[in-house]
């Protein structure tokens, strides 16, 4: 399917390694009898937007039957490193990205943040659910936030929000809490099922 959205939009997941909660990749847990990941892939593939899943080293053979995979270079330093790694991967002005754990955030919000970041060349559009909590994992960012995420890095710091502080044109986004929901541990995805359940009740 082609983008008729967003031509050139391209769609990052991040996808860490291993979880000791769960005992292996994370993103590969099954919800609902699929991997954890298929669920962010398919709502990008859902609108045409081509993904790029960035991955540490060891899961990129585990996940290259789900999408193209970059190993993460971030060597400990976090989703920085990997925003900034993403921003020169991309051949358009902006992306979006996705953490895989956050399986809800649908295609209409994507698309939202995708068009308020072009339309208003904003350097990152980012969702933020109803108690005004900031989700800077789920957005749309210029592709030139790799100076300010490349200036975090050199001061010794790992931190979104410090890179976040550094863009000079941020707007966010207000998202349902259902879709931010975040999945971090085995009750959560208890949660989720039943989320699931209930939708297809």
């Amino acid at each position: 399917m082609d983008n008729e959205y967003m031509p050139d939009m391209e769609g990052i997941i991040l996808a860490g390694g291993k979880s000791r909660r769960f005992g292996s990749a994370k993103c590969l847990y099954h919800l609902h009898d699929e991997p954890l990941i298929s669920y962010g892939i398919r709502t990008f593939q859902d609108l045409g937007i081509s993904v790029t899943v960035i991955t540490s080293a060891d899961q990129v053979e585990n996940l290259s039957d789900f999408a193209a995979v970059l190993a993460d270079e971030s060597r400990g330093r976090g989703p920085v490193q990997a925003l900034m790694q993403a921003a020169r991967h991309v051949s358009g002005t902006h992306f979006i990205v996705l953490p895989c754990d956050t399986p809800f955030v649908s295609g209409e919000t994507l698309l939202k943040l995708a068009h308020g970041a072009k339309e208003d060349n904003l350097d990152a559009f980012l969702a933020r659910d109803s108690t005004g909590r900031v989700h800077p994992l789920v957005g749309c960012y210029s592709a030139s936030i790799d100076s300010a995420a490349e200036d975090v890095l050199s001061a010794g710091s790992a931190s979104v929000w410090r890179m976040v502080d550094l863009l000079p044109n941020v707007k966010y986004l207000p998202v349902a809490d259902s879709e931010l929901f975040n999945i971090n541990t085995l009750e959560d995805v208890e949660a989720a099922e039943g989320e699931i359940k209930r939708s297809i009740a």
